[in-house]
């Protein structure tokens, strides 16, 4: 078999695994719905002292709706995603190429490590509404990291990111396209 199917194979598994009954989760509290703006930029691959500018006039917005459960017991939440990347030009690139829009689900899990502070790891499958030169396929993979910070009133909580999509070598081209960025959330 090949790696392609294997990973495959692990992909789908750990999203049907995902969807496990829920728990009592710490990031939710009493609430049993979560919805999230983030925004983030594109941040390019190359040796970290690169002189050239690491940021690129490219963005990611995203909505998100998410609800608690747990996967293989730990603390976790799936997520339905809507994402737009909006371009813009830049020196001699213009960014708006990779103009689009995205459609998919995750499952992040995550882990306290303080009173009001969490990290924890993301994955997820994604339609995309166009090929790129740097994604040749419609069906991507998102890879999230992130670390969290939960208010008081357990209902605002804000989080920073780093997020990798990738079609996980499913076609020749895959350059992958990498986000940093800020999410606000809100538990109702």
């Amino acid at each position: 078999m090949s790696k392609k199917f294997y990973k495959l194979i692990f992909s789908v598994t750990f999203l049907i695994m995902s969807f496990a009954n829920g728990a009592p989760n710490t990031i939710f509290d009493k609430y049993e719905n979560q919805f999230v703006f983030h925004v983030s930029q594109s941040i390019k691959k190359g040796k970290l002292d690169s002189k050239q500018d690491r940021f690129e006039t490219l963005y990611n917005l995203m909505l998100q709706y998410s609800q608690p459960n747990d996967c293989f017991r730990l603390f976790g939440r799936r997520n339905f995603e809507i994402i737009a990347f909006i371009g813009g030009q830049a020196k001699k690139v213009n960014y708006s190429k990779y103009n689009q829009m995205l459609m998919g689900i995750s499952q992040d899990i995550y882990f306290p490590i303080a009173e009001h502070f969490y990290f924890g790891a993301g994955l997820g499958g994604y339609i995309k509404t166009k090929v790129t030169d740097r994604i040749s396929s419609i069906v991507t993979f998102g890879e999230k990291f992130f670390i969290g910070y939960q208010f008081n009133d357990k209902r605002i909580i804000t989080e920073l990111y780093i997020k990798h999509f990738s079609n996980g070598k499913l076609t020749p081209i895959n350059k992958g396209q990498n986000f940093v960025g800020f999410a606000m959330l809100y538990n109702f």
